[in-house]
């Protein structure tokens, strides 16, 4: 820990969409619109850094230390996920609030602005053999990870209990995989599944 150097990566790296719009400013702070996109990265064995913008699919590596992308990974036409309108009436609902506490919003903002569908990525990691385990939401509350090899080949797809969250934790050691999810009541569960490779 005697020398620490910072790596520059391009500006587009992981949001090849448009940036995130402006939250709101309130007269004693700052709230962020509810369900927009964010990035979301990992680093794998080999030092490479994987990142993404959750509003589509498309992942991108970078060697260690390069500036430009040397693969991507896609799934084209991956269906949006509708927000169900209690769980929107219910982020709409904490957004009032916490404006009120922080003194109210200095400029307008429109409810009906906030996003009533989301994308599909919900995050990932890479495992101890290089393989990237990204976590997909589909329509209906369900799940599945898509398993990516060190090529960019897809290797598996897996389906998996889980909840959305804001940002799920994802860890994988050895056969086992452990992903910090939400339950029915909105407490943070892990839950630990172990890996089985089939023929």
């Amino acid at each position: 820990f005697a020398r620490a150097d910072t790596m520059n990566l391009p500006a587009t790296a992981c949001s090849p969409l448009p940036p995130p719009r402006n939250g709101i400013r309130g007269r004693q702070g700052f709230a962020g619109y509810p369900f927009e996109p964010r990035i979301i990265w990992t680093i794998d064995a080999d030092g490479a850094f994987w990142c993404a913008n959750t509003d589509e699919y498309r992942i991108r590596r970078f060697a260690f230390g390069a500036t430009t992308h040397e693969r991507e990974l896609t799934l084209p036409n991956q269906p949006r996920i509708p927000i169900p309108n209690a769980e929107r009436d219910s982020a709409i609902r904490a957004l009032e609030e916490f404006l009120t506490r922080i003194g109210g919003a200095t400029d307008p903002w429109d409810k009906g602005s906030v996003k009533r569908d989301i994308g599909p990525l919900q995050g990932f990691t890479a495992d101890d053999q290089g393989r990237l385990w990204v976590l997909r939401e589909l329509p209906g509350r369900r799940f599945e990870f898509d398993v990516w090899d060190r090529a960019g080949r897809r290797l598996a797809v897996v389906p998996v209990q889980a909840r959305r969250s804001h940002a799920p934790i994802i860890r994988i050691r050895g056969d086992r995989l452990a992903l910090l999810t939400e339950d029915d009541d909105d407490v943070p569960v892990v839950v630990v599944h172990r890996i089985v490779v089939t023929p």
